[in-house]
């Protein structure tokens, strides 16, 4: 169940994402992305979740623009996840030096990925809600105008 939605295409998550969750990525610049995330509450936060009265899902719209970040905050990115910059090869295993991901066409969303997931990103809208359509079609369309 990897779908897209609309223009924004899948970036990572459970194939199950109704139920565990998943991200997807729309590119709004050069190297700039909107990153729409869509959780259930429950495995968020665990069976208090009913408690808090704030719906079933929680869906979040974030933007990561890459040139806006440094050399350092893109090291500190890739080593949250075990891995490094390779200026001839792209993104390595520092571990193993297997490699990750070359130059080219998914290079940037696996960076938007890595960045989205460490941290350096920009809040745009969060919303929580029973309907998970009505919350996903609320940040496209937010997104659209930011």
């Amino acid at each position: 169940m990897r779908d897209d939605l609309g223009s924004f295409k899948w970036l990572s998550g459970d194939m199950n994402w109704l139920e565990h969750g998943g991200k997807w990525a729309r590119k709004v610049g050069d190297r700039c992305y909107h990153v729409l995330t869509l959780d259930k509450w429950e495995s968020l936060v665990g069976s208090d979740a009913k408690k808090d009265n704030t719906g079933t899902y929680n869906a979040m719209l974030c933007e990561v623009n890459l040139d806006e970040l440094s050399v350092s905050e893109l090291n500190n990115a890739l080593r949250y996840c075990g891995w490094c910059l390779e200026s001839n090869r792209g993104i390595v295993n520092e571990h193993d030096g297997e490699l990750v991901c070359s130059f080219g066409p998914t290079y940037d969303r696996v960076l938007v990925d890595v960045c989205h997931g460490y941290g350096a990103k920009k809040w745009l809208l969060d919303a929580s809600g029973n309907n998970w359509h009505r919350l996903v079609s609320d940040l496209r369309t937010h997104s659209k105008g930011a």
